[in-house]
């Protein structure tokens, strides 16, 4: 049986883990809680301990060059990656778990320290999943999540979207009722992303046409209509 990314990386690290590191000398210099370690393995466990403050100094590290305060960080994430990959939209995508963890080295990189600096953590793994979900929607592996509406627009403003109160359904029924798509983009839309679930193989038996027809379908309809409509009742709210 092949060996997931995951694995690959908890092997590396438990070589690595344990050994005195000049590197851990410097970060136990400069960052409080990482005072009395001596390992990789001891700043690994601070992290359960003070997690933005460690997280929040990893990071800046890392994104100053420091190769290994990267790759900790990396590490004390993997086990919200595996979780993710359990669940929802990533469940049904082969791949998902090395995606997700390349997705979580690329935000890591990337994470905004001066707007973000507390719950870095749940904040990594949000963005690590809707990168991910983009990533899988633009493939065409997969219908565009809702999900995925909230993130672009969130990509855009730079800033969180407060549109919880939106079901799918009542944005692509607003979508129907102001003539931005059809009533079979509308149908189909709802199929795939309300109480139904469809996949896009059975949307594609119940609308006789293909499964790459549907996904291109949704993913225009989301792109085109749904997103500008949303981003629109946004600005008006």
């Amino acid at each position: 049986m092949a060996i997931n990314l995951v694995d690959q990386l908890d092997a590396e690290w438990n070589a690595i883990a344990g050994q005195p590191n000049s590197t851990i000398e410097d970060w136990s210099r400069l960052c409080g809680p990482l005072a009395t370690c001596r390992s990789l393995s001891d700043a690994l466990s601070e992290v359960g301990h003070a997690p933005d403050v460690v997280l929040g100094f990893l990071i800046a590290r890392y994104q100053s060059n420091d190769a290994m305060a990267g790759r900790t960080v990396l590490q004390a994430m993997l086990g919200k990656v595996v979780k993710m990959s359990y669940t929802g939209m990533a469940a049904a995508e082969p791949h998902s778990l090395d995606d997700l963890v390349t997705q979580m080295w690329c935000q890591i990189g990337r994470y905004p320290l001066d707007r973000r600096p507390r719950s870095i953590a749940a904040n990594l793994a949000l963005d690590t999943l809707k990168a991910a979900q983009r990533e899988w929607a633009r493939s065409g592996e997969i219908p565009v999540p809702t999900s995925v509406i909230v993130a672009e627009l969130e990509e855009q403003a730079a800033e969180p979207c407060e549109i919880d109160e939106w079901t799918a359904e009542s944005l692509i029924h607003t979508a129907y009722q102001r003539t931005l798509i059809t009533r079979t983009t509308r149908d189909i839309l709802v199929a795939v992303y309300g109480s139904e679930g469809m996949s896009g193989a059975a949307a594609a038996q119940r609308w006789n046409c293909s499964a790459t027809a549907i996904r291109t379908r949704c993913r225009t309809a989301v792109r085109d209509r749904l997103v500008p409509l949303a981003r629109q009742m946004m600005a008006a709210a």
